[in-house]
């Protein structure tokens, strides 16, 4: 067990770095994988964390830039968007803008076809393209020389230099605290701050993958909890979002009770609802997104919509459209659905593709007399697949009851037959209306009749809904999602495994400011937290590192880091300093405010 006092760090050094170096160093703390940082780590990381969504990582670097219209309208056309994120001063026709690479990333995103927006996106990808590489316009990048919108990089000594009224928004502050969970949980309420370290309610219904089975999410906490129910909890498999936006089970590691919280209730326009707190991560179009940060109007995943093999057959073959029209209707990539198209063996036939040459004449394929002599080559013995003897007897005699049948017969796709289909999937119903004959191929194509994918509903409404009990699990999937009310949300906790070499296999805990060291009281609460760690540790044993880590008390210590202009540290000092403030609080908060006092008397007097 370690024993260490809170702790903060202003991050100013980070502000000589490029915003590739500053997002990393903050992201890596995040994931605590800070021993990966070297030379060379910081443009893969970045560009990694561009790709998947990571906004709350792109939110700790920000851009000054100022921006020079001629044109009276194009600068309110850009107000008109609402910009999210943002710090704006106007003089005449001379904007200063202030945001971190999440806002412009998504400015352009939702507003492509805006002159200043466009501008500015095109400077900041010049000087960092790997932030933009997957919101790229599809027409490509305007030149500057074409609009009449000037943009300007500022520097962070002109921005130093501001007079103090515009200092307080233009001038963004990191600082790294080492605290208690009590105090983080404190300071994210603070919801003009970046974060870097959320809940449903009880209600919340959570559908198996497959079954029709459902649970709310209050009751999987008590299945959970439950003393011998291991075998019911192993069985348990939910719904989540793979990379290519098709749907798979995941098992389900542990539920947690989060505690009361403000809930808000998000309603779609074809009626789906779910009630969530306000940092709860849902997935949308963009990538993940905050409720906070979501507005009506923006669209959300939500689970599950059917792509059958009748369908696809239909569209693609019947109605002969192109690949990439059904995908974009679907909502799914032209690589996904070609795969889903090979493996339900619905490719089109040659003569559907005008001026397509046959096989044999198409270097590197096979005509129709070499893949009879493979197929012969590759039979029987010589298979690396043959089965030989080890076949059961009543395997042996099945396989050559269906294949005798089966050899009268032709499959669909104009071949010898070699398999019987049950179409109840039922092998012992071989009534003569039960039974299709198939090759090989397309039996197992059979079999693979469906994929579920994601779709996308716009948000109809979003209110307020009154406080009450949360809760949270975490999934056994790299995708970390799992489907709740048939939204995709995030799985919430960020986890250390301080069994791992890297920790120590100790526990790391926070002086409390209330005990003197050696006092009755401290050596009470020394020796609960050796107790603590006891159990986690060997909770681990047995547990994933999730299910151990709910033992963990709130003197547990944790990293955070608040990234926020000038402005809101004044507010946060305000409410965090006053004698009504926690006091484990105000034991880092007061001399963070007199170190801002030092280093910007003009705006901290």
């Amino acid at each position: 067990m370690k024993i260490i006092n809170p702790s903060y760090e202003v991050l100013d050094h980070l502000d000589q770095q490029s915003l590739a170096v500053r997002i990393e160093l903050c992201g890596r703390i995040c994931y605590k994988s800070e021993d990966r940082i070297d030379q060379d780590s910081a443009l893969p990381f970045v560009t990694n964390m561009a790709e998947h969504g990571h906004n709350s990582v792109l939110e700790m670097g920000v851009v000054t830039l100022e921006i020079t219209c001629t044109d009276q309208e194009q600068i309110t056309d850009f107000f008109l968007l609402q910009p999210r994120y943002l710090q704006i001063d106007r003089t005449a026709n001379i904007l200063l803008v202030t945001g971190s690479i999440r806002s412009f990333r998504e400015l352009l995103f939702f507003h492509p076809e805006n002159v200043v927006v466009r501008a500015v996106c095109f400077l900041l990808n010049e000087r960092h393209p790997y932030f933009f590489q997957d919101v790229v316009p599809k027409a490509g990048w305007a030149s500057a020389s074409d609009t009449p919108v000037t943009v300007r990089k500022v520097a962070l000594d002109t921005v130093d230099c501001l007079p103090p009224e515009r200092l307080l928004k233009h001038r963004y502050i990191a600082v790294k605290f080492i605290v208690n969970r009590a105090v983080t949980h404190e300071i994210v309420r603070h919801r003009p701050c970046s974060f870097l370290q959320e809940c449903l309610s009880g209600d919340t219904v959570v559908k198996a993958f497959s079954g029709g089975k459902k649970w709310t999410m209050e009751e999987l906490y008590r299945i959970f909890r439950q003393k011998n129910c291991g075998l019911a909890r192993s069985k348990i498999r939910v719904r989540t979002k793979n990379s290519d936006g098709e749907i798979v089970p995941a098992k389900i590691l542990s539920v947690v009770r989060s505690g009361k919280k403000e809930l808000f209730k998000v309603t779609t326009k074809n009626g789906y609802s779910i009630k969530s707190s306000a940092d709860h991560i849902y997935f949308t179009e963009y990538g993940e997104r905050r409720l906070k940060d979501i507005a009506v109007g923006d669209r959300l995943m939500l689970n599950g919509k059917v792509i059958s093999r009748e369908w696809l057959k239909t569209e693609y073959l019947e109605k002969n459209r192109q690949r990439k029209d059904i995908a974009k209707e679907i909502g799914m990539s032209d690589a996904w659905l070609g795969k889903k198209i090979r493996e339900f063996q619905l490719q089109k036939p040659k003569k559907m593709y005008p001026g397509r040459k046959s096989g044999h004449e198409v270097p590197g394929m096979h005509s129709e007399k070499e893949k009879r002599q493979i197929s012969k080559r590759m039979s029987g013995e010589a298979n690396h697949q043959w089965l030989g003897s080890d076949v059961s007897e009543r395997g042996a005699r099945s396989r050559l009851y269906r294949q005798d049948n089966a050899s009268l017969h032709h499959c669909d796709c104009g071949k010898k037959a070699q398999e019987m289909h049950h179409i109840d999937r039922n092998p012992a119903n071989n009534g003569p209306s039960n039974i299709e004959y198939c090759c090989v191929k397309c039996h197992k194509a059979r079999h693979n009749d469906g994929a579920m994918v994601v779709w996308l509903d716009e948000i109809a409404s979003i209110e307020p809904c009154g406080v009450d009990m949360t809760y949270d699990l975490e999934v056994n999937h790299p995708a970390h999602n799992f489907a709740a009310n048939g939204f995709f949300v995030h799985n919430s906790q960020r986890y250390c495994r301080y069994s791992e070499d890297k920790f120590g296999s100790e526990v790391s805990f926070i002086k409390p400011m209330f005990f003197s060291k050696g006092s009755p009281e401290y050596m009470l609460w020394e020796k609960a937290m050796q107790e603590t760690e006891q159990l986690y540790l060997q909770l681990l044993e047995t547990s994933t590192p999730q299910a151990a880590r709910t033992v963990l008390p709130n003197s547990c210590k944790t990293e955070l880091i608040v990234y926020a202009n000038l402005k809101e540290w004044q507010h946060i000092f305000s409410l965090r300093t006053t004698k009504a403030a926690e006091p484990s609080m105000q034991e880092v908060m007061i001399p963070l405010q007199e170190d801002f006092q030092q280093r910007f008397p003009g705006s901290f007097p």
